[in-house]
């Protein structure tokens, strides 16, 4: 592998655009047609970063193109370098229209009650030109966005990774979990206090491997229960909420700040059973050594000031020692996570 002088010096930011077609595309022929080029300019590209880097990126057969595990490495930086400079052309169109700053964030559905949502609205209170990207989404596809660049920061849990060392993460306190129905459901009103009361209900699941998913299989083989048959299966904390409205007949496992939210509403009821197993706790989450921008520290500060918060609200609530009362907030690291 040349010296870093050597490539920066002989890459180009046009090369990280033809890795990426390669990739997506698998083809030289395709990635040519869509990046408007000429398949012999494609293969040259192709040579150039190769020889740059002094490795083969991709092998080459009659049905197309296949990155080598060299090549996997360096696409993995294509994606963040494109993304970091998509950024980077966002904020300055932020600045130059007198918009101010950009941050991407994302979250799991249960944290944006609890953490994210008040994090955003006070900062902005304060920091009036500042432009906030907000995407839900499940933690797996929350850090494969991170690690491409394509989000600051995300709310999640780095447990669904064999390998988490990729990222820099602090927690931010544990979950906790209801069992939520539609208001019409037969046991909205009812006096239930155990998973046994719910055999006759079907369900509404989370995705097998998933936190919540892992900790209703935990419970269920603690009482010993079988998992429910024919589930509906969401990664979608709004479908599952439409679904509970849908059929009166299902149940769900849902954060506690989400039920209480929509039971405000009179959208969802909360049946009063006390799940006793915890999920992991959230995390803070960035990219290893990503130096955050200045409104995105302002941005992680407030969200760790409300789970502290929330922390020491459970705390008062609860006698027994959570999961993570030993990892105060107090102990985390500056608000860049180096």
């Amino acid at each position: 592998m040349k010296n870093i002088e050597s490539i920066v010096a002989r890459l180009r930011f046009r090369h990280m655009k033809v890795l990426i077609a390669l990739d997506e595309l698998g083809s030289m022929h395709r990635a040519a047609d869509f990046l408007s080029m000429t398949q012999p300019g494609i293969t040259k590209a192709l040579q150039e970063i190769e020889s740059a880097l002094g490795a083969a990126l991709f092998d080459r057969s009659a049905r197309g193109v296949r990155a080598t595990a060299v090549g996997q490495c360096v696409i993995r930086y294509a994606y963040i370098l494109y993304a970091e400079l998509d950024q980077m052309s966002a904020e300055i169109q932020a600045i130059n229209a007198g918009q101010g700053s950009v941050i991407s964030v994302g979250a799991v559905a249960g944290a944006f009650p609890s953490l994210l949502t008040g994090a955003i609205t006070d900062v902005r209170r304060t920091h009036k030109k500042l432009t906030v990207k907000v995407k839900e989404g499940t933690s797996a596809n929350l850090l494969a966005d991170l690690g491409e660049g394509l989000l600051d920061i995300a709310i999640c849990r780095t447990a669904v990774l064999a390998n988490r060392d990729i990222f820099d993460r602090m927690e931010l306190g544990d979950e906790k979990i209801s069992v939520v129905a539609g208001p019409n459901h037969s046991l909205a009103n009812k006096k239930v206090s155990h998973l046994s009361d719910l055999s006759a209900c079907r369900w509404v699941l989370f995705p097998n491997r998933m936190p919540v998913r892992r900790l209703l299989e935990r419970e269920l083989m603690e009482e010993g229960l079988d998992m429910p048959l024919y589930p509906v299966e969401a990664s979608s904390t709004f479908v599952t909420v439409l679904m509970l409205n849908e059929d009166p007949n299902l149940v769900a496992l849902v954060s506690k700040e989400t039920a209480e939210f929509f039971a405000e509403k009179g959208i969802l009821k909360i049946l009063p059973i006390t799940i006793k197993a915890r999920t992991e706790p959230y995390e803070l989450v960035t990219r290893k050594g990503y130096v955050l921008s200045a409104a995105a520290i302002v941005l992680v500060d407030e969200i760790k000031r409300r789970a502290g918060l929330r922390q020491a609200g459970a705390d008062e609530e609860s006698t027994e020692p959570s999961a993570s009362q030993d990892r105060k907030l107090s102990r985390m690291p500056s608000a860049n996570l180096r």
